[in-house]
């Protein structure tokens, strides 16, 4: 991908190839504070309304392959490995790569799933992509896309639905929960291969009765 200013957007994009498969794009607006902490591979955005508060957000793209406007996400990942989309968030307690988390809605910050209750199953699902010492700790968030932990993941099943698991909060498991009342079956993704999951949680559940 060779340099490109992308016209007729505002405010305007300039996309920089860094030679080594990644690229860096750019928002530059006129008498506004400038972005800092861009990195390769990072659609950023600012927001807030002072210097100050200017944060940075984005998609990353590892090595993406773009045509025609979309980006393909890579498959065939190495153990910590991830391609997708992802959020920078905080944590609510320890996590480590792969772990599974949910939003919580009291404070903002991202716990670990389990499918043994409703409150720890159902909203926002995401895949820790950068461990987090403790509560407070500053975090990535895999949405959706494929991710690779080794570590944390069980042997995955090719094209077989994966679930939260309801023995271990913040672990995955091929097999549906089954036989106790109040448990959450909820489909978080997809084997890959053995080791890699396609993330793509399914904004419905089963709650057993």
């Amino acid at each position: 991908m060779e340099d490109t200013v992308f016209f007729g957007v505002f405010p305007p994009l300039k996309a920089k190839d860094n030679g080594d498969g990644t690229f860096s794009i750019a928002v530059s607006i006129a008498g506004m504070p400038p972005l800092t902490g861009m990195t390769a591979g990072e659609l950023l955005v600012a927001t807030g309304a002072t210097t100050a508060a200017w944060q940075n957000t984005g998609v990353r793209l590892v090595d993406p392959d773009i045509v025609g406007g979309t980006f393909n996400v890579n498959t065939g990942l190495s153990d910590g490995e991830y391609s997708g989309t992802v959020v920078d968030g905080v944590a609510g307690a320890a996590l480590v790569f792969g772990d599974l988390v949910y939003l919580a809605f009291g404070d903002s910050r991202w716990e670990l799933a389990k499918a043994d209750a409703e409150a720890t199953a159902f909203g926002k699902l995401a895949i820790c992509v950068l461990a987090a010492v403790g509560d407070g700790s500053v975090t990535k968030l895999l949405l959706w896309g494929n991710v690779r932990a080794d570590a944390v993941f069980p042997a995955l099943t090719i094209g077989a639905p994966i679930h939260i698991s309801e023995a271990t909060a913040g672990d995955v498991q091929v097999a549906a929960p089954t036989g106790t009342t109040g448990w959450i079956v909820r489909i978080v993704g997809y084997g890959n291969t053995a080791d890699e999951l396609f993330f793509c949680p399914d904004n419905t559940f089963v709650e057993l009765a």
